[in-house]
Parts: structure tokens; sequence; C-alpha cells
């Protein structure tokens, strides 16, 4: 089954209207609307083609770990484990305001984003968020 909906860009702050064209569920086609009061048919290269990052064969979809032989997959568990530990030491070191966060595209215009993350920061003292 084929059909089309109207949506929008997420990459940045633009939200450029969107059509998309779904197949059996996937998006397989995005085009810009000419109808959306914003952008007015206009979108970038980046919006036009962001389902294919979406379902690129490469895309990264389970933690990995760098290891001598290369890339190994790990656990969420193992993955989050090792990042809390590598944090921690750092804090230990130099303190909590060794840690900073960056907000950028497309997260640093989601306002969810932006709560959670200062939250985040503010958990670990350092009060450095840009």
């Amino acid at each position: 089954m084929t059909e089309e909906t109207i949506t929008y860009c997420r990459v940045c702050e633009v939200y450029c209207g969107l059509v998309a064209t779904v197949e059996d569920g996937r998006v397989t086609r995005l085009r810009p609307d000419d109808d959306h009061v914003a952008s007015r048919g206009y979108i970038c290269p980046k919006g036009a083609v962001f389902h294919e990052v979406t379902h690129d064969p490469d895309r990264v979809l389970h933690p990995l770990k760098r290891t001598e032989e290369g890339w190994q997959r790990i656990s969420w568990e193992q993955a989050i484990t090792e990042i809390a530990e590598r944090l921690n030491r750092i804090r230990a070191a130099h303190g909590p305001h060794a840690v900073a966060l960056y907000h950028g595209n497309p997260s640093g215009w989601s306002y969810s984003h932006r709560i959670f993350s200062a939250g985040w920061i503010d958990a670990l003292g350092s009060g450095h968020s840009a």
C-alpha cells in the first residue's frame, strides 16, 4: 500500500514542509510541500534524502565498542556502565565542570531535548550547557 503523508523536516530549526511517500509503512521518498505556510515548496538537500539516512544499512542501531580487532557490538547495559565509569573518572579527576554539553542541529531545537539534557547536566553538577 502506498500513501502520501504531510509532515515536516526535523533536521534544523526551519521545519520545512514535506510530503512523505510511504510504502508498506516505510518512507521511500521525501519532497517539498508546495502548500506549507513557511517553506512554500523549498527543502534543503539534507531534508530531501533524510529517509535514506534512516534506512541506510550502515546506520548504527546498537552500541559499538572499539577494540583492537575493530568495532564490536556490546549490550546497552555494558555501554551505559562503561560510559558512566569513564564519566565518573573524569569528574573525580577534574571536577564536575570538566563536563559540558553542546546543543546543535537538530536536537538544539527540540524543547524536550533541552529539558532532559539540562536536568542531566545539572545532576552532574556541571552547569556547562551551551
